[in-house]
């Protein structure tokens, strides 16, 4: 972690860059910084470790970066993948709400429905239950088409659950 300190704060720009105005500067600076979490976070996640990108997202957070979708969605996968239900709900309830900065779309729907199915404990299968009954009425508001995956997903939390009704209702929308 040290060693990622050291080489977040010695981030400077060239020698090419000096003729450019300061608040020019500034804004290249914080874009490259914040490419540098973002490819050291994405590549945290495709080596499954999930606890150092936890803490590298923190630090991002605390650069005070303007948050995205993807950044959400990171958070919400980083939470998944470690079993964090609180901090996962969390990540959840932000995207899902109709309050959202963030526009409701295909992809969100399917990043929370694949990433909603790593809660497979028993003391969580309500939970898991009610989060997918909202994802469907969140679809069927914003009239979202289901890919083949969150399809399955959902076919197969409410057949878990034996919620046949929901089911056929699925089918028949």
């Amino acid at each position: 972690m040290k060693l990622f300190e050291q080489l977040r704060k010695n981030i400077t720009l060239n020698k090419s860059m000096s003729k450019k105005e300061s608040k020019e500067k500034g804004d290249m600076l914080r874009d490259i910084r914040k490419d540098f979490y973002d490819g050291l976070i994405n590549d945290l996640m495709a080596n499954k470790s999930f606890e150092l990108s936890e803490i590298v997202m923190a630090e991002k957070l605390k650069e005070k970066f303007v948050q995205t979708v993807n950044d959400e969605l990171i958070g919400l996968n980083i939470y998944a993948a470690q079993l964090k239900f609180p901090e996962f709900r969390q990540k959840f309830e932000l995207l899902i709400d109709s309050e959202s900065q963030f526009e409701f779309t295909s992809h969100i729907s399917n990043q929370l429905g694949s990433t909603l199915m790593k809660f497979d404990s028993d003391e969580l299968k309500h939970d898991r239950l009610a989060l997918t009954e909202r994802i469907t009425r969140k679809m069927r508001d914003n009239q979202i088409q289901y890919d083949g995956n969150l399809f399955h997903n959902i076919v197969y939390v409410f057949t878990e659950s034996q919620q046949w009704q929901d089911i056929a209702s699925l089918l028949r929308s």
